[in-house]
């Protein structure tokens, strides 16, 4: 069976202007989107098949919910 590593979820934290991209890599990727060009801050790793993601902006906490386990990882990415 085929499976993409490509982008499935992905969160905007609007506070600092963040763009989390969760990937089939089991990882979740930040990205400074300030500019017109993405800087990476943070590449970080997540449960299984990480296919939805959202963040309280508030906080800056991640919520990473893993399609093939069922479970919802939190996770509060380095500064």
């Amino acid at each position: 069976m085929f499976r993409s590593k490509g982008p499935y979820g992905v969160g905007y934290d609007s506070a600092r202007d963040e763009l989390w991209v969760a990937s089939g890599a089991n990882e979740v990727v930040g990205y400074d989107v300030t500019d017109p060009a993405p800087r990476e801050v943070a590449r970080l790793a997540t449960l299984q098949n990480p296919y939805t993601l959202d963040v309280d902006s508030a906080t800056r906490r991640l919520f990473i919910a893993g399609v093939t386990s069922g479970q919802v990882q939190i996770v509060d990415p380095p500064r």
